[in-house]
């Protein structure tokens, strides 16, 4: 398995969605070399780790604790979502686009806000793009293909909302197709991002949100995405930025402490927690793109500091999973109404007051990329 890290983090001015002038730097160093030897065996015993911390988390006594921490977690963020209630009210009003992606999120993550604040981000960053490029209307009228689509939660709500004719669905789980197909997709194959189940040249354009960070060679999993696409097919994907390593809540709180060994070693241990392999600068995603035969190539800023910071806030609980509480959230939501409306009108309100922040390229800490298989291109002969 490899981990690519680049470590280039030059200030550059904030351009938006064109390229740099500056070159990325060099892509290894010490710390890759020292994170390529401490993250396999790591992944080897994550999962089962993690089902063994979660079994603790439902027996006595761990489980009446989690049962405590969940309920000041949810008094917690009620307040903060009063406080975002209100200043809605004399605020800016929301667009009828954003109320429905809020809305829709808030409903399917009421149980873990900060993934329905993750994803609110990311899909407005989708639909901005794909639903405002009438001039590429016949590409998305197209067959396309989300990768890594897990029960098409986030997918489907683009798919419908941009307006998508016919999206599939590639995961490397084996999610009911029934399910999957619930969420508007047009069918669902269980296969690798690395090895895709796909002849050549199948799609119009391709979908990915926050996956291709965790696959383990990135060079392979492009190429192969390249392979599917149609010349001139389109490639839209979501993923952390080489910023993200040190924006984390982890490594600011270490940092700021001084502890910079512990804030390092913080960094280490959230990518293996994570499963993070692949991290680059802005201008470090232009040249890894066209390396692989990409063009037309755009990173967008994505994911401010600031929300990252209230992510990872709500987001705490995971690192004590003996003490995981999200799963009994969901189970007590399913067993009382009254209960699932709070924590959606909760969540709800925590997208409305941080969600509509948009990211300058000094404080993001994602990407929202883009590019193309070359249109001129010929398709070799099978």
């Amino acid at each position: 398995m490899r981990h690519t890290i680049e470590t280039e983090q030059k200030k550059r001015p904030d351009t938006g969605s064109e390229r740099p002038a500056t070159k990325p730097g060099a892509l290894a160093s010490g710390n890759e070399q020292s994170l390529k030897a401490s993250l396999p065996k790591a992944y080897r015993d994550l999962v089962s780790d993690h089902e063994r911390l979660i079994q603790l988390s439902r027996q006595a006594p761990r489980k009446y604790i989690a049962a405590v921490v969940a309920a000041v977690y949810c008094l917690a963020l009620t307040v903060l979502a009063g406080f975002f209630a209100v200043r809605q009210r004399f605020g800016p009003p929301l667009g009828n686009e954003q109320r429905r992606i809020y809305r829709c999120l808030s409903e399917k993550f009421h149980a873990v806000p900060e993934m329905a604040l993750h994803k609110a981000i990311e899909v407005q960053a989708y639909l901005k793009d794909i639903a405002h490029q009438h001039t590429l209307a016949g590409l998305y009228n197209g067959v396309g293909v989300d990768l890594g689509c897990g029960q098409g939660i986030v997918g489907g709500l683009i798919k419908d909302m941009a307006g998508l004719a016919c999206l599939e669905g590639l995961d490397y789980y084996d999610h009911n197709e029934a399910l999957v197909q619930t969420a508007g997709y047009g069918g669902f194959r269980q296969g690798d991002i690395l090895g895709m189940p796909y002849e050549s040249a199948t799609f119009d354009y391709a979908l990915s949100v926050c996956v291709f960070e965790h696959l383990p060679d990135i060079d392979q999993a492009l190429a192969e995405t390249r392979r599917i696409l149609k010349p001139g097919g389109r490639f839209h994907f979501t993923t952390p930025a080489l910023a993200f390593r040190d924006s984390t809540l982890g490594y600011r709180f270490f940092k700021a402490l001084g502890l910079t060994k512990q804030a390092e070693a913080f960094q280490v241990f959230k990518d293996i927690h994570a499963m993070q392999y692949t991290y680059f600068s802005q201008a470090g995603w232009y040249d890894k793109l066209a390396e692989q035969g990409f063009e037309a190539v755009t990173v967008t800023p994505l994911f401010s500091r600031h929300q990252l910071f209230w992510y990872d806030l709500m987001n705490l609980g995971v690192y004590r999973l003996d003490l995981y509480f999200s799963d009994k959230l969901a189970v007590f939501a399913h067993r009382h109404e009254w209960f699932r409306q709070w924590m959606t009108w909760v969540t709800y309100q925590l997208c409305v007051g941080l969600a509509p922040e948009e990211a300058t390229l000094d404080n993001a800490t994602h990407y929202y990329i883009t590019c193309s298989r070359p249109a001129g291109e010929r398709l070799k002969p099978a």
